[in-house]
């Protein structure tokens, strides 16, 4: 531990001793005919006297930009953009009684001729490739107004959403979600993504194979959304809203702020949503053993509060080295209603009714999640250090209370069959992370990476629950009623980076050391290697490849190992599974890239692959979810990503997957044999459109075929969306209408087979919607925002809840 600390140290004391630059260079471009701000133009530094570069920026969307820590000296400045003429501004001059050079506005001049080559060829594409994955430019499209970040991603090139917010990417779930780099899992993630606004988001990265750099656990891939940023010393803010109408009524409002002042920033964001939901439930199910079939159906309405508050502030001890402190807290509240009649029915000519059950569940919950952080990081000439340290704190309690009674053959209610279930769970969760991250740059071709990371988590878990039946209360035994679990997880890792002619190797390996005690389960201690490798070539500007490997581990949820029982109405258990082991995946990937067509060819082998698979009782007719494991998951592959532009004014891309899905288990269930198979795909079309008048529309469709997902056959779904928009206020605020859904085609359908279980499910949600979004800057919108920090706690996080 001492040689770690002298090595820190020795970093910190060379950090500190780097010596501030004296002054700064700064100015705005506008478009000269339309008074307008000219975003993201490129503006580039050089010496006075033999035109040497010295450094280099982006305007923002302000067309705000600001060189920072320029040596005394004589300066040109030239300032470029598509569709404007090169701009020269010198001889500037920077010293100590001229630190600060403001060039005022700056008036750049269309150029018509090279506006009409861009417009032919087309902007910047919205879909850029990379070796491992692709790209998607958002800062000036539509797709980026709107939405939340949950949304946006929904419509994004080789990902998907599904209803319940699960996130994969070609087909594979378990996806790492990077913030500025900054991770985020389980109900963190769903609580960041809804509460961010997608028009601070430049650009999505989105990798396929990720290296052995990233969690063991991000074994579906890893996006990366990068937000804006911006130069200016000052204040700003922004304020923006929007509300959607569908079955129910949703609005969500949000305040930004922010203020930098040389090396000091801070920022406090503050949020409210209220989610007013509906979905319609239809599940059946034929009991064999008897002839019965089993019918419920159901409407669940629930009602979401959540209230997210971060703040942060950071100090630049000098121009590669900066301390900071993060907080953030979100309180959510939810309450659900749901009405259920369940009916048996004897299968025969008549289908006559046998008897059945109505329900009513009233149920409400709370949840705190809190994050304290303390980070530094430091960039020097060849290298780069990064350390944070971070607690975290999550609680959660929920009531709920299921009034039920049986009705007979003739519907007529059953004397002396009320019954209420009480339920009370309480969950109470600490986690404690650093982290250490070093980066070294041999050369202009070499560089490597190391990292360590240490986790402690500690829990305590707890469920009660009785039964009211004709006015007798008594409680409902369960002998994992307290539960708790305390896990130390030490990683560490190693990659490099050399490049040979014209082929880049990367290659890596990550260890993680897992120690856990679990009560009612018992301790577990397990050492794993996750290797990663890349190599790429880039052929001609037309042509590219790259082929990939990673293996990765997916480790259940602590609350699913707890083997509780949990009863949500007279049919239907939950139940933890205290034998779930981890599950192991091999990820292969072979890329090519011909001109903008995207192809990769993927296989993916999963073994102990984790699905929450049911089992039933034929006598009692009771339904127990749980996690289990099957033997061996096998997934062969093929995608295609076109971007394109039919149009001068349209810029489209297109997204088509296929695969092939083999699941195998000796004795899943009862000792039965499982193996099935199918194929599935999607296809994705998004279309921005430049309107007249500063107008953008949106035309997106998305169709999934039927898939295979567990032992559930799952049945197509699509999608259709519209939305217009443009800015308003003198370019200051953004407006949208959008219609989501048309025609009301993404819905859960599916069945399952296997044993004793037929079951059909078919549940309709609110999806159809309109929705009105409006968005407002004031102040200096150019305030630099604190650089978003990982927290290095993200990946247990997910399995917090």
């Amino acid at each position: 531990m001492g040689r770690y600390l002298v090595f820190i140290a020795a970093f910190l004391v060379n950090a500190m001793s780097v010596k501030a630059q004296s002054g700064s260079i700064k100015g705005h471009a506008i478009d000269g005919s339309r008074q307008a701000p000219v975003e993201f133009a490129s503006v580039t530094l050089y010496t006075s006297g033999d035109t040497s570069l010295v450094q280099g920026t982006l305007t923002d969307t302000s067309g705000y930009f600001e060189i920072a820590n320029v040596k005394s000296g004589v300066y040109i400045i030239t300032i470029t953009s598509i569709e404007y003429q090169k701009v020269f501004r010198g001889p500037i001059q920077v010293n100590a009684e001229h630190n600060v050079a403001d060039l005022g506005d700056v008036t750049m001049a269309t150029d018509q001729k090279l506006l009409g080559e861009v417009v032919i060829k087309g902007a910047r594409s919205l879909v850029e490739q990379r070796p491992n994955g692709i790209v998607v430019n958002l800062e000036n499209s539509i797709l980026s107004k709107g939405r939340n970040g949950t949304e946006l991603l929904g419509v994004i090139p080789l990902v998907n959403v599904g209803m319940g917010g699960g996130i994969t990417v070609r087909g594979k779930s378990n996806v790492l979600v990077l913030i500025d780099n900054k991770p985020y899992y389980g109900e963190t993630l769903n609580m960041m993504l809804s509460n961010m606004k997608s028009e601070d988001i430049v650009k999505i990265e989105v990798n396929t194979n990720p290296s052995a750099k990233y969690d063991a656990a991000a074994s579906g891939g890893v996006i990366n959304i990068i937000t804006k940023k911006a130069t200016q010393n000052g204040f700003t803010g922004q304020f923006d809203g929007r509300v959607s109408q569908g079955e129910r009524l949703r609005w969500s409002p949000r305040l930004n702020l922010g203020y930098r002042y040389n090396k000091f920033s801070m920022f406090a964001n503050l949020g409210y949503s209220f989610y007013d939901g509906k979905n319609n439930q239809h599940l059946t199910n034929l009991y064999r053993s008897d002839n019965q079939l089993f019918e419920n159906e159901g409407v669940h309405n629930y009602k979401r509060n959540t209230v997210p508050v971060s703040a942060g502030v950071s100090y630049n001890l000098n121009k590669g080295n900066t301390l900071g402190f993060t907080f953030d807290n979100t309180n959510d509240k939810r309450r659900d209603d749901i009405s259920e009649t369940a009916a048996f029915f004897l299968i025969n000519e008549d289908s006559p009714l046998l008897n059945g059950t109505v329900s009513k569940t009233l149920g409400e919950g709370k949840s705190h999640l809190y994050n304290y952080s303390a980070y530094y990081e430091g960039k020097y000439s060849k290298s780069s250090l990064n350390f944070v340290s971070t607690f975290s704190r999550y609680t959660n309690s929920s009531l709920s209370d299921i009034f039920y009674y049986d009705f007979d053959l003739n519907r007529d209610k059953v004397e002396d069959s009320d019954t209420r279930i009480n339920t009370s769970n309480g969950a109470d969760i600490k986690l404690l992370v650093s982290q250490l991250d070093y980066n070294y740059e041999v050369s202009d071709k070499t560089s490597f990476e190391v990292g360590v990371k240490g986790m402690y988590t500690q829990s305590d878990n707890s469920i009660d629950q009785f039964q009211v039946k004709n006015g007798i209360q008594s409680p409902i035994e369960n002998p994992f009623a307290r539960s708790g679990y305390e896990e130390t997880i030490l990683a560490g890792y190693l990659t490099f980076s050399q490049e040979i002619g014209k082929i880049k190797l990367n290659g890596g390996i990550r260890a993680e050391q897992t120690q856990s005690d679990v009560q009612h389960v018992g301790k577990r201690d397990f050492l794993n290697f996750f290797p990663s490798f890349l190599i790429h070539s880039k052929q001609s500007d037309n042509y590219q490849w790259g082929l990939s490997f990673s293996r990765k581990i997916n480790r259940p949820a602590f609350s699913i190992l707890i083997p509780f029982v949990a009863y949500s109405g007279k049919y239907a258990i939950r139940q933890g599974n205290p034998t779930l082991t981890p599950q192991y995946n091999n990820n292969l990937e072979f890329t090519q890239t011909f001109r903008q067509l995207n192809v990769v060819l993927g296989y993916t082998h999963v073994k102990n692959a984790m699905f929450d698979i049911p089992k039933i009782n034929d006598e009692t007719k009771v339904t127990t979810f749980l996690y289990q494991n099957m033997d061996s998951q096998d997934q062969y592959s093929l995608s295609l990503v076109f971007p394109f532009h039919p149009l001068k004014q349209v810029n489209s891309s297109v997204t088509l997957y296929g695969g092939y899905t083999v699941l195998n288990d000796a004795g899943l269930n009862q000792n039965i044999a499982f193996n099935n198979s199918a194929w599935s795909g999607y296809g994705q079309m998004i279309n921005t459109i430049t309107l007249p008048n500063n107008w953008k529309g949106e035309v997106l469709f998305y169709y999934q075929t039927p898939r295979l997902e567990g032992i559930d056959r799952l049945k197509s779904a699509s999608s259709l969306d519209f939305g217009i928009g443009r800015q308003i206020f003198n370019h200051h605020g953004n407006i949208k209408l959008s219609v989501s859904d048309v025609f009301r085609q993404r819905r859960w359908r599916g069945s399952s087979h296997y044993g004793n279980v037929n079951m059909t499910v078919n549940n309709f949600y609110d999806t159809r919607r309109v929705q009105l979004s409006f968005s407002y800057n004031f102040g200096k919108k150019t305030v630099k925002k604190i650089k978003e920090k990982s927290l290095g706690n993200e990946d247990q996080r997910g399995r917090m809840y």
